[in-house]
């Protein structure tokens, strides 16, 4: 079993591949892969309703108290506190519409859904399990320092909530956000109540929390790969259709989410990117798998933040080239590069919305652009976030803290024969391993139900040697033998 607090760098798997090779991301095929995969879960009402609805307001401090007491200590000056003296502010802001309720059920809901009585108690567990597992593989102080970073002090991992009302998808409030709203020191991580069953499609908690919320825990990251933007499109100038000026902006509006994929990458391996494409599929509801090659506004005139679904998987397919240490590199790039052929169509992308220029200026957007000069930038993009060394982490690229190679697909390949052999994964791999290996089963041919299952024993004991969610146990004097 891997020890508590330990991370995948730390752990190589003895296991070994029943096919002899490294698993899920050298097998061909993807393509049929995913439609097997987006067959068992495209029926999911990602963006529907399900689960409690949040407290009303004469009972709401009275819930959050309840939870509190199950919070680790501390979180309880970090962010119970504040929390439940800003909510007053925050219920008034949502009144004025000046806010959205559905932050006010987030905020709070990563204290009062830890109740006994709430009823998605054990998921929510494995959730706060997977959070804390993915952020301390970035911000782990020990490991920082291991290879010359800049250490942030004392960082909790972001608590978690389900949303009754998904309209808004998975979503995370990093600490900046939280510490604007009301000086809480934690983030919170959402997803939808109707994925609350489906752990397997947590991955993309891997963007969310060991993505979003490790790039805002680092000051200046997210603007220094920005500036550094120019440089790495220059190469492509004239191959879009885009306006220098309008491919930087473009990108520049584009990097906290373009490198949140990145850091998920980094983290968990090709199968996120797999995972990925499916969800997006999925959630855009199509009968069989397909990727937007559009990008629009989404409620307000701004163009959406993340890129065009389709240049996502380019953006990952870049990611791979940083990663020095995988041997299965060229053929988990095939596998993508498949699936983006399959799932995207035409020639071009068209790019509708305006995007920030300014403190208070907009750049507006309506173009057709080149398919592919975009996924070119897209790829230059991706290695460029995996390894360009920063200012903000010590003059070191963030993949030489955290990134996906052999002795992770081999834990990974060890995972897989467990869950081939119904056998229980507890202890084989971190929570990224675990995922990665669920979603490789399931893209093989493994049975949904069976992967979920397993996965989630998994993710319980996972949450139970936690560093930060365990408790101590107390130093005995004299074992007694059974």
């Amino acid at each position: 079993m891997i020890a508590p607090g330990w991370h995948k760098r730390d752990f190589v798997s003895p296991g070994i591949c029943h096919n002899g090779g490294l698993q899920g991301d050298t097998r061909m095929g993807a393509a049929s892969d995913a439609t097997r995969f987006y067959s068992q879960i495209k029926t999911i009402p990602f963006f529907g309703r399900a689960g409690s609805a949040m407290p009303e307001e004469a009972v709401l401090d009275a819930r959050m108290q309840a939870g509190a007491l199950l919070l680790p200590q501390a979180y309880q000056a970090a962010y119970v506190a504040p929390v439940r003296a800003g909510t007053p502010r925050l219920l008034a802001l949502a009144r004025q519409q000046r806010i959205h309720m559905s932050s006010v059920e987030i905020v709070t809901g990563g204290i009062y859904q830890h109740a006994e009585d709430w009823p998605n108690g054990p998921a929510l567990r494995r959730f706060v399990a997977v959070t804390s597992n993915l952020y301390r593989s970035f911000l782990d102080a020990a490991r920082r320092a291991a290879v010359g970073m800049p250490s942030l002090g004392e960082v909790l991992p972001p608590l978690a909530a389900f949303t009754s009302d998904g309209s808004a998808g998975p979503t995370t409030l990093a600490v900046d956000l939280t510490r604007a709203f009301m000086d809480a020191q934690v983030g919170v991580v959402a997803l939808p109540a109707t994925m609350a069953d489906h752990p397997i499609l947590w991955m993309t908690l891997v963007h969310e929390t060991g993505g979003h919320d490790v790039t805002h825990a680092d000051t200046g990251l997210l603007p220094e790969l920005t500036a550094r933007l120019p440089a790495v499109l220059a190469p492509f100038r004239g191959e879009t259709g885009l306006s220098d000026a309008e491919l930087a902006a473009l990108w520049g509006h584009w990097m906290d989410e373009a490198s949140a994929d990145i850091f998920a990458l980094l983290n968990a391996g090709p199968a996120f990117a797999e995972n990925l494409a499916v969800m997006l599929a999925a959630m855009g509801g199509g009968a069989a798998p397909a990727l937007r090659m559009v990008s629009a506004p989404g409620g307000d005139s701004l163009l959406d933040p993340h890129p065009t679904d389709i240049l996502r998987l380019h953006l990952l397919i870049g990611g791979l080239a940083a990663l020095d240490g995988f041997a299965g590199q060229a053929a988990a790039t095939l596998r993508l590069r498949e699936l983006a052929d399959s799932f995207g169509t035409g020639s071009t992308i068209a790019l509708r919305g305006n995007l920030p220029a300014g403190p208070q200026s907009t750049l507006p957007l309506s173009v057709t652009a080149k398919r592919e000069g975009l996924t070119r930038c897209a790829e230059a993009v991706g290695r460029a976030i995996a390894e360009t060394p920063l200012t903000a982490l010590g003059g070191k690229p963030i993949r030489r803290i955290e990134t996906w190679d052999d002795a992770d697909q081999r834990a990974v390949d060890a995972i897989r024969n467990a869950l081939a052999a119904r056998r229980p994964i507890a202890g084989l791999g971190d929570d990224a391993q675990l995922l990665a290996a669920a979603t490789g089963a399931v893209m093989d041919g493994g049975t949904y139900d069976t992967a979920t299952a397993s996965l989630a024993a998994g993710l319980d004991d996972s949450f139970r040697t936690d560093p930060i969610w365990r408790l101590p146990e107390p130093d005995r004097m004299y074992l007694r033998y059974r």
